[in-house]
């Protein structure tokens, strides 16, 4: 996979990326060729090599219609976590780590409806819902072609007053 510059790319531990460049360096005596992906959220370049793309988890941005989906499930109720707080921040650590949209929307979902609940988290908890955060705003921004104030704000729209569901 070698993308177009100015192509949107989701990248699994920092988000949206856009396509700057490729160049060839040397590596072992071997020409390489990386591909040059900015984070616009964070301020750094990501250099990966072309060959390794699909395995480093690299992806396309969302769609529209996969974006209002996440919205949607960002305003729904959240699962109320089972068992101690450190197998649900395992958990939301694999979701997050995944990268796939679904999965880290369902990690903010229940770290947004625990932070609400209760006032505060902790700072492992607190670390990656602001990540789960991040991921889903340059989703959000990618999908719905806008910017990312104009993305922050649907995202915070949507989870709204986000709570755990009742148990029935």
């Amino acid at each position: 996979m070698l993308p177009a510059t100015g192509t949107t790319l989701i990248h699994p531990v920092h988000g949206l990326t856009v396509v700057h460049s490729t160049q060839d360096r040397e590596v072992g005596g071997e020409a390489v060729t990386y591909v040059r992906l900015d984070a616009p959220q964070h301020g750094m370049e990501i250099f990966l090599p072309v060959d390794a793309l699909d395995e480093s988890g690299v992806r396309e941005a969302a769609d529209a219609a996969a974006v209002g989906e996440v919205l949607e499930l960002l305003a729904g109720d959240a699962d109320r976590p089972k068992g101690v707080w450190s197998a649900a921040l395992r958990r939301n650590t694999k979701r997050l780590t995944s990268g796939r949209l679904r999965q880290v929307a369902i990690a903010l979902r229940e770290l947004a409806a625990k932070h609400q609940e209760r006032g505060t988290l902790s700072p492992s908890e607190r670390r990656l819902e602001q990540q789960a955060h991040e991921m889903i705003v340059g989703e959000v921004a990618a999908g719905l072609d806008c910017d990312l104030p104009a993305a922050e704000a649907r995202v915070a729209e949507a989870l709204g007053e986000v709570s755990f569901a009742e148990a029935a």
